[in-house]
C-alpha cells in the first residue's frame, strides 16, 4: 500500500479493517438493522444480487 502512495494512517486503517474481516468479526448480519429500520437485515451477497443491474 505504501508503494501505491498511501500514507501511514490509511495503511493502518486498511490493515486494521482487513484484520477484522479475516478474523470473521464482521461476518454476521446484525439484528440492529431490523431494530432501527423495521426491515429484516440481509447479507452483502443478497444486497449485491438484488442490485446487480446497478453495477453493470
Amino acid at each position: 500500500m505504501k508503494q501505491m502512495g498511501m500514507d501511514d494512517w490509511t495503511v493502518g486503517v486498511l490493515s486494521s479493517l482487513n484484520h477484522v474481516i479475516v478474523n470473521g468479526w464482521a461476518a454476521e448480519v446484525s439484528p440492529a438493522v431490523q431494530q432501527v429500520t423495521g426491515r429484516a437485515p440481509r447479507s452483502f451477497a443478497q444486497f449485491a444480487a438484488d442490485n446487480a443491474a446497478a453495477w453493470r
